[in-house]
This record gives C-alpha cells, sequence and structure tokens, in this order.
C-alpha cells in the first residue's frame, strides 16, 4: 500500500531522503514512516505528537510496524485512537512526530 499510494509516495520520498541524510552522518537512521491509510499529502490536520513509541521500530526484539499509526499495537496508538475519535478526527488526518526517530527506553537512575 505504501508504495501504491498516491498520497504517501512524496512523504515516503522525504522519509528515504531523512534516513539516508542521518545515516551519512553515522547517525540513527531507523525512522519509521507514515500509515499509508491515513490521508497522506491530502490530509486536512496534521497530528504532531512527541516521538515514536517501541512499536513503531521495525528492528525491536519485538518488532513493531514501522508506521507512525495509531493502529500500533500499544497503549500510546490505543490512547492516541481514542482521543482522534472523541474530537472527530478520523478522516483527512495525518500522524507525524516532532522528533521522527525512535529514542529507545528512557534510563532508569
Amino acid at each position: 500500500m505504501r508504495d501504491s499510494s498516491p498520497t504517501a509516495t512524496p512523504l515516503e520520498a522525504w522519509v528515504e531522503q531523512l534516513i539516508a541524510s542521518r545515516a551519512s552522518a553515522g547517525l540513527n537512521a531507523e525512522i519509521p514512516t507514515f500509515d499509508p491509510a491515513e490521508a497522506g499529502t491530502e490530509a486536512r490536520v496534521l497530528l504532531l505528537i512527541e516521538a515514536p513509541g517501541p512499536m513503531t521500530n521495525s528492528l525491536n526484539a519485538n518488532p513493531g510496524s514501522g508506521l507512525i499509526s495509531s493502529d500500533n499495537n500499544d497503549a500510546t496508538a490505543e490512547n492516541l485512537w481514542r482521543a482522534r475519535q472523541a474530537a472527530g478526527l478520523i478522516d483527512r488526518t495525518l500522524l507525524w512526530n516532532v522528533v521522527p526517530w525512535y529514542l529507545g527506553p528512557a534510563e532508569m537512575r
């Protein structure tokens, strides 16, 4: 679906450029991509959240979807889905993160 969606293709190209740029700088290049089931470039609302959760990381020991999606199997996605339903923001939306790469677990002190 990601490769054939006309509204997701330009966003996917941008993510690939971001991954390549970070990799060439020796930085973490595991960046989840946009959910092709969302509105993509035709979105009327951008839901900007903080950073991807662990279930967006496809390289985890328990791999995630690799997508920024309120359909992921984690508490963040569930809470986001419920908030979207309550606000009536189901259609014509797009999710992204201020920090687009997975930051990893918090360190305990």
